[in-house]
């Protein structure tokens, strides 16, 4: 489900300003598992050392692997969405 929090139905948009778009996942096992495997990649790294520029893409990749793939579909869907939102901005300000 995604809602468009920022700016409201029939508001103004200039550019430059801000667009707040929620998305929110729901399954039968509930999204809490998402912050555990996160939690679990964030524990990983620190233990080998990894910090900075390399701790961003380690943690998605170990997220991946815990999950089995699934949280890489989960963020692909919400680049997609994303793309769609911003689809409809910019149909909004032609």
């Amino acid at each position: 489900m995604v809602l468009i929090r920022s700016p409201h139905h029939g508001d103004q948009v200039e550019v430059g300003h801000e667009v707040t778009v929620h998305s929110m996942a729901r399954d039968e096992g509930k999204v809490v598992r998402v912050e555990l495997w996160v939690e679990e990649a964030i524990r990983q790294a620190e233990a080998a050392g990894i910090a900075g520029k390399a701790l961003t893409p380690f943690v998605l990749a170990r997220v991946v692997e815990l999950t089995a793939g699934r949280s890489q579909r989960a963020n692909v869907a919400l680049l997609v969405n994303n793309a769609r939102v911003a689809a409809r901005i910019a149909r909004a300000l032609t």
